[in-house]
């Protein structure tokens, strides 16, 4: 398939997967709670996964939340309940870890968000124009070409779409959520690629 192709090229997969680092555990945990959630006979098997997730990396459990909600109330809405649930376990999760460490440590005395100048925040998305795990310009041009392509059917793609805005959005503010933006820009970019 092109698009496991694409992805398998990807600055980002290459990044995440071609070592060990802080990303390739907490990618490989939030993918496999979102392939588990898909299964509806497996949908549960996805809850041990949410609450060791936040352990390895808020940001992509942000990002996957993020995922989960648009899936649950565009695209499967039988999920709803499922993914409250899924929530607040990785809510609470998340809270008693960070939590912990905040009344150990007290919260940071520097804890000032970065300023980015006009056009640094290309430089944080593409790869080509130095991010470390950013996406490649190629793969992006051929992902909005796909856009385009599927945008006739928006209301059968809504789930998509939205998770597609919502990750781009959230990588303007964190760049590890490239790397779900990255599993989603593959398919796009090949059927753009076809077309």
């Amino acid at each position: 398939n092109l698009g496991s192709l694409f992805l398998l090229l990807s600055p980002p997969f290459l990044y995440a997967f071609s070592f060990t680092n802080q990303l390739s555990i907490a990618t490989f945990l939030a993918l496999a709670a979102f392939s588990l959630l898909l299964s509806p006979k497996k949908k549960w098997f996805a809850l041990p996964f949410l609450v060791v997730l936040p352990w390895f990396n808020i940001v992509l459990t942000f990002a996957l939340v993020l995922v989960m909600f648009c899936l649950a109330f565009f695209w499967k809405k039988d999920l709803k309940k499922t993914f409250l649930v899924l929530l607040l376990v990785t809510i609470f999760s998340a809270g008693g870890y960070y939590g912990f460490f905040l009344v150990q440590t007290g919260f940071p005395p520097h804890f000032v968000p970065e300023e980015m100048k006009a056009f640094e925040v290309f430089r944080e998305l593409f790869f080509d124009l130095g991010a470390p795990y950013g996406l490649g310009v190629f793969l992006a041009l051929l992902g909005i070409v796909g856009i385009w392509k599927l945008w006739d059917q928006k209301y059968t793609n809504l789930f998509v779409f939205l998770s597609l805005l919502f990750l781009l959005l959230f990588s303007f503010f964190r760049s590890e959520s490239l790397l779900f933006l990255n599993f989603f820009l593959a398919p796009l970019a090949a059927i753009g690629f076809r077309h």
